[in-house]
């Protein structure tokens, strides 16, 4: 059940990332796309955090904080990239 799980969020999030970043797919659709990505690894890292918090693990905690705000870094930046 794992492997099928994770073959299908494979294919969903490749293919999601590749529209996204595709010329050809219309502007609103990749920005919807990206919108799809970026809540999921959003909720990806607020499951990692609340199972730090429960098992008490400041380090699963802090890493996942690390990694939610470099995550935010790269999407900001690339705003302001894709901005100029």
């Amino acid at each position: 059940m794992d492997d099928l799980l994770e073959l299908i969020l494979e294919i969903v999030l490749d293919g999601t990332i590749e529209a996204a970043s595709s010329r050809k797919v219309p502007l609103p659709l990749r920005i919807l796309l990206g919108a799809f990505v970026w809540i999921f690894l959003l909720i990806i890292c607020g499951v990692m955090v609340k199972i730090g918090i429960e098992q008490h693990s400041v380090i699963f905690v802090g890493l996942s904080v690390l990694i939610f705000v470099v995550y935010v870094y790269i999407i900001i930046s690339k705003i302001i990239k894709y901005r100029r």
